[in-house]
């Protein structure tokens, strides 16, 4: 006799820290609701012919939990919205076809629909479903699968359907949804995101168990609709249920890799050991020799990472509440955002025990340098030539304003200033808006020979605060020594 539900779910979540690899962010699970996670695990393994893997089973209890709807009191998912990223061979397309299979079984004309990068993706994928996942299971002899282009349709006994469309605004316009699985989250900008989830908004209006679920590896420079995502999934965003599996951030994969590298590769995969093995691994890298998409693909970690370099607690801990006295050292930094929408200017105050900086201005971009030109005539101003920063520069070379010499070096070396200054509160930060802002989403990605640079992109917001303020703290250590008055010697002295 099996347990009840809710015993069954006290039991797995007490018996999954040992059987899988800790995930770096999961929802918590609510003990006290139910659950269509067990009945999912044993339809596939009844249709498709494997029990899920543990961290599947997390996944599939979590976002699979039930509330009751307070107007109709009916039991509807209790979280719209699921983003799950994983390494690549983790199981995804499994988990998402006995997902889908087991909702489309027991609900009757129930609408799921599939998309990836593109069209052509999309029913790539989901015909590599039935061939990779559903053929030759009990579940093949029951449904019927069209692979007509443009009929791309799975078909249940009870007229339910699953579909692959196009990721297009138009993709399920006038359709309705019951599901709706974004694979391949990484290869959409922030805009086309939003413009697929309000796509399919309206589609699931009348259906009120509609769900959406993102799939993903980790993303890239260009992943900022990820990104943003990811950012809110860490954050805990009410109604969201994330999922995130991967090495740790800061972990070396570099050049020749030792098999001690690929044990800890390995230990954070929840697949190997189930469906992989660490050779798979090291195969894997024969294909991928560019040591950030290795990275990416074995182990679920972003091009650029994001998020998560400043902790709330460490940032409030250097706090300033005084303003950049007169008559001291000053340097100043400007940077421009990724996405074009400010240009912030700091500055930046040795006060020999400590140094200060203050945010002075967040302005439009279109000629902001003269503005910056104005703000900092009386020091030193360091611009990033290299990036969004460009434009800015060339503005004040066109000022003639001379900036301080500037390489992408001493760019991560200022990076790794502000990182080593924030505990020991050698750096201290007046609160500004932009700055806090910039600090929620702060990550940084490799640069060079184990240095980092902030993470622009991916950041998924503006974070050119945090960068002029971090070329202020550079330019200030980098004053050129004050020119000494010439003297007269005799001859012979």
């Amino acid at each position: 006799m099996s347990l009840p539900i809710l015993e069954y779910r006290a039991q797995l979540h007490e018996q999954l820290p040992s059987l899988m690899p800790p995930p770096k962010f999961a929802t918590d699970p609510d003990l006290s609701r139910l659950s269509l996670g067990r009945r999912q695990d044993r339809f596939s393994q009844v249709w498709l012919g494997k029990s899920f893997m543990p961290h599947q089973k997390l996944i599939s209890d979590v976002a699979g939990e039930l509330v009751e709807d307070p107007e109709s009191g009916l039991l509807v998912p209790a979280y719209a919205l699921v983003l799950i990223t994983l390494q690549r061979q983790a199981g995804k397309s499994h988990l998402d076809m006995a997902q889908n299979a087991e909702r489309c079984f027991t609900n009757s004309r129930y609408r799921s629909w599939y998309t990836a990068q593109t069209g052509s993706d999309a029913r790539d994928q989901f015909l590599k479903f039935q061939d990779d996942v559903v053929d030759k299971t009990p579940l093949d002899a029951v449904v019927r699968t069209l692979r007509g282009s443009g009929r791309e349709m799975m078909i249940f006994p009870n007229k339910s359907t699953i579909r692959p469309y196009a990721p297009t605004d138009e993709g399920l316009h006038g359709k309705q949804s019951d599901r709706n699985t974004i694979d391949e989250g990484w290869a959409f900008s922030k805009e086309r995101g939003k413009i697929l989830l309000q796509g399919s908004g309206p589609t699931e209006l009348t259906r009120p168990n509609a769900q959406t679920f993102i799939l993903s590896a980790g993303g890239t420079a260009e992943s900022t609709w990820l990104a943003d995502l990811v950012s809110r999934g860490r954050a805990g965003e009410p109604g969201m249920a994330f999922f995130e599996f991967g090495v740790p951030d800061d972990m070396i994969i570099e050049g020749d890799l030792t098999d001690d590298v690929y044990a800890e590769i390995a230990r954070h995969h929840p697949a190997v050991g189930h469906t992989i093995t660490v050779a798979a691994l090291k195969k894997l890298r024969t294909k991928l020799p560019d040591d950030a998409e290795f990275a990416r693909a074995a182990g679920n970690r972003w091009t650029e990472i994001i998020g998560g370099s400043i902790s709330k607690g460490l940032w409030e801990s250097v706090r300033h509440g005084d303003a950049i006295p007169a008559g001291v050292p000053v340097g100043y930094g400007a940077a421009r955002a990724a996405d074009g929408s400010e240009v912030v200017i700091a500055a930046a105050a040795d006060l020999g025990e400590f140094v200060v900086v203050e945010i002075l201005d967040v302005l439009r971009p279109f000629n902001a340098a003269a503005a910056v030109n104005d703000w900092t005539s009386d020091g030193e101003l360091a611009v990033d030539r290299v990036g969004p920063s460009s434009s800015l520069a060339d503005g004040l070379d066109t000022l003639g304003r001379k900036l301080m010499s500037l390489t992408t070096r001493d760019v991560s070396a200022g990076v790794a200033n502000i990182l080593d200054g924030l505990k020991p509160r050698a750096i201290r930060f007046r609160q500004h808006p932009a700055l806090d802002d910039a600090v929620k989403v702060a990550g940084t990605r490799p640069s060079g020979d184990g240095g980092k640079l902030w993470a622009r992109v991916a950041a998924g917001a503006s974070i050119a605060a945090l960068e002029a303020a971090t070329l202020a703290v550079w330019a200030v250590g980098h004053r050129p020594p004050p020119t000494a008055a010439p003297t007269m010697r005799l001859p012979g002295e």
